[in-house]
This record gives structure tokens, C-alpha cells and sequence, in this order.
């Protein structure tokens, strides 16, 4: 098709026909050739409707100045096959994506969004083998009892897999649909603190999808929400602190710094992934400025920590002023560090035991605290002991991070056993 000397767009038409047939003049069949009569039509007009289409395209073109015949093809392709250029409808899953590309959310708190995702996807294809008939996740027609099913799966998808962690033959496709492989391995026994976790990500997902107009389905409203359990915080002392403080480790340097990571953690009460982002720009007139990753994204507002002189000694240790690798700090993968600690508190024989409380079972248990060490016990050492010396929330809050009202930080207000013998004493 021509328009001007400039313009000259092609389109390969779905029209075949033996060659000799063809009038190239005429742009018709030639009248001679032994064509049959129905093949004749069927060419001839079909070569009028392309025409007749091709020059409607064009006409309804937004730019002709800079179309191209592949531009040209791809207009006509959906002139022809509308339903083939239709925009993909938005699942479910889909929303679990672009939540994520939307909202931007920590990388940790990404990876339990693609992990909820993932174990959706498991769960469809559960549900199909369970009942003989293919389920389909959807905003539609997804229930409260579906959620319910959900929380079932949750709790029990371990029991899908044999004694050698490879799951059952009749379960095998649904690993196989997900994982390869090498990833096809038995999750564990997820406890109910875990599973409540899990279900919250998948109702924000939720109700932002509501917000988006996804949906006008939420079954979220008729579902009983499970709560989570905690029992007492504990955290060590500060006697067990100056202890590890200053234990003497220089036969083993590389534990000795991630020792000395752990107590300037324990005065600053920073989570972990924030103390990993901390570089010399974090240090102000003598304290951290550090805004949470954790809230950031809804209650932004900058965590202000004087640095007393232990944790000063800390940082001129490691820091002179010309470091240029960005971190405040040595660290080391969060992984090993959390490993680094718990040889840290037997090294140093802080082994005390103490009383936890195990979601996976629901009962409570006795473990020497070394064993269960890691870096959040930081965090709550430094709560714990500053409610223990000013009993303030909000000055302590406005210290650690949280919010005044926090249920998290409520759990770290339990009177601990030495304010509770003072009590007893009064009334000796």
C-alpha cells in the first residue's frame, strides 16, 4: 500500500494460491487459468476485504509520519485477531507481583510475599488432586472456607513428603510444577506464629488488590484470623554483657569482631537488617540516625540513638575516618553471624537457661541461652534493660524503633524475676 513516494507499507496476507494463478496487474485471479469457481471467489474476495481493511488501518493510523510495515502488520494483526492483542487479565498471583512493585517493600518482607505467592500456587494444585476437580485460585471465587483450607495446608504440607524429605509420587506433581528438582526438598513443620505471619501477608495482598479494584471480593471480612503467641522476651543482662564485652578472645580475631558487632548492637538496639545498611553517615554529633526499614515504607520517621562510650570505643576500633567500603562495620553474612553469637555465648559461658515458648508445638521449653542466641537478642537486650532502669515506653520506644503502642514492644514490658524479689521483699 502506497501513500506519496514516501509511504510504502507491505502486509503478508493469509491468502495462498498457486502462483501461476495469480494476476499481479489485476490483483485478481487470472481469468483464463482452470481456477474452480469457489476457489476464484474465495480469493478474489478475499483480497478485496484485505484491501478494504488495509486502508481502514491506515486511515485510523494515530501516526502515519512514522509507521513502518512491521508496525503496520502488528496494527492490522489486531484489527483481525482482537481477541489475540487483548490485555492479559490480572490473577491473583499477579497481584502478589506487582504489590511488591508498587509498594516496595523490604527485601525481607518481599520474601515473605513470594514465599506466601509460591505456597498459593502449591495449594491450587493440592486442592485439585484432593478433590478430583481443578481448582483455580481466584480473586472471584475464592472463600473464607478456602482460607481455612489455606491454613490447613500451611500446617500440614509436611506430611506430604516421605522420611527421605522427597514428596509422596501422588503429591510429586505439584513440586514439579513449582521447583526443579534440586528444590523439591520437605518444608518444615511451620508453627502457629508462622502460619498467622503468613496469612496477614496474604490478607495485605488482599485488601491492596481491593484497594486497586481487582476485586470486589474479600473473604478476609467473614474469616476468623488466628493470633499469634509469644511468650516472656528474655535477653541477658548487662553483667552478661560487659561480660562478653569483655572476655578476652584474641586468639580467635574473627570471632573476637563479630563479638564486638554484637554488643555495639545491644547499645544502639537496632533489627539487624538496619545495623547491616549502618555506614559513617549514620554517625551524627555523637549518636545513630537511622530511619527502620521495617516501617518505613507507613510510619517513616528517624531513630536517634546517643552512643555512649562503650559503643564510641567500638566504632574508632574499626572505623579511623578514610574507610571507603561504605559499612559502618566488618560485617558477615546475617547467617553466619547469628552462628558467630552463639559460639560467642559459650566461649564467654554465658549458659544460663532460660524459659521459651515454642510456637511449632505450643508448649514451653527449657534451653540454655546460647543455644538460642541470635541477633534479635540483641535488639531485646537493649529494650529490656532500658524499660528495667526508666519503665518509660515512650522513651524507650522512641529509642528502639518501635511504636509507642506496639504489641511487639509490649511483650519486652514482662517485670522481670530481680523487680519481682524486690516486691516480695517489701513485704518481708
Amino acid at each position: 500500500m502506497s501513500d506519496g513516494r514516501k509511504t510504502q507499507l507491505f502486509y503478508k496476507s493469509e491468502i495462498i494460491l498457486n502462483a501461476d494463478w495469480w494476476d499481479s496487474k489485476k490483483e485478481k485471479v487470472k481469468s483464463k487459468v482452470a481456477c474452480p469457481k469457489t476457489e476464484r471467489t474465495r480469493i478474489d474476495n478475499g483480497v478485496l476485504i484485505f484491501k478494504k481493511l488495509l486502508l481502514k488501518v491506515y486511515d485510523e493510523a494515530a501516526d502515519k509520519t512514522s509507521i513502518d510495515s512491521k508496525g503496520f502488520a502488528l496494527l492490522v494483526d489486531k484489527e483481525l485477531h482482537p481477541d489475540k492483542h487483548k490485555p492479559k487479565e490480572k490473577t491473583l498471583f499477579d497481584a502478589f507481583d506487582d504489590y511488591m512493585s508498587e509498594v516496595q517493600p523490604t527485601e525481607s518482607y518481599c520474601k515473605s510475599v513470594r514465599l506466601v505467592k509460591s505456597c498459593l500456587q502449591r495449594f491450587e494444585r493440592f486442592l485439585s488432586i484432593e478433590t478430583g476437580q481443578q481448582f483455580k485460585v481466584s480473586f472471584d471465587t475464592f472463600t473464607d472456607e478456602n482460607i481455612s483450607e489455606f491454613e490447613d495446608f500451611l500446617q500440614d504440607e509436611y506430611t506430604l513428603f516421605d522420611e527421605k524429605g522427597k514428596p509422596l509420587p501422588e503429591y510429586t506433581p505439584i513440586y514439579a510444577a513449582v521447583f526443579n528438582e534440586t528444590q523439591m526438598r520437605r518444608p518444615g513443620k511451620r508453627g502457629k506464629n508462622s502460619i498467622c505471619k503468613m496469612l496477614k501477608v496474604f490478607r495485605t495482598v488482599w485488601n491492596w488488590a481491593m484497594k486497586h479494584q481487582r476485586t470486589t471480593n474479600n473473604p478476609f471480612a467473614l474469616f476468623d484470623m488466628p493470633s499469634q503467641t509469644y511468650g516472656t522476651p528474655y535477653y541477658i543482662t548487662l553483667a552478661e554483657r560487659n561480660k562478653i564485652a569483655e572476655f578476652d578472645l584474641t586468639d580467635n580475631p574473627r570471632l573476637a569482631v563479630q563479638r564486638d558487632i554484637f554488643v555495639f548492637q545491644c547499645l544502639v538496639g537496632c533489627r539487624v537488617s538496619d545495623l547491616y545498611n549502618f555506614t559513617p553517615a549514620n554517625v551524627i554529633n555523637g549518636t545513630i540516625q537511622y530511619i527502620a526499614q521495617k516501617t518505613s515504607r507507613e510510619k517513616p520517621r528517624t531513630v536517634i540513638v546517643p552512643l555512649n562510650s562503650r559503643a564510641k570505643e567500638i566504632l574508632m576500633r574499626y572505623y579511623d575516618g578514610v574507610r571507603t567500603d561504605g559499612k559502618l562495620l566488618p560485617f558477615i553474612k546475617e547467617q553466619k553471624y547469628n552462628v558467630r553469637i552463639k559460639q560467642i555465648f559459650k566461649r564467654c559461658g554465658v549458659t544460663r537457661k532460660v524459659t521459651i515458648y515454642n510456637s511449632t508445638t505450643g508448649k514451653e521449653e527449657i534451653k540454655p541461652i546460647c543455644d538460642i542466641a541470635s541477633s534479635h537478642l540483641a535488639r531485646r537486650t537493649f529494650v529490656g534493660n532500658l524499660y528495667k532502669k526508666v519503665g518509660n515506653v515512650d522513651l524507650v520506644a522512641s529509642l528502639s524503633g518501635h511504636t509507642a503502642n506496639s504489641t511487639a514492644f509490649f511483650r519486652y514490658r514482662d517485670i522481670d524475676l530481680e523487680t519481682k524479689q524486690d516486691l516480695v521483699d517489701k513485704i518481708d
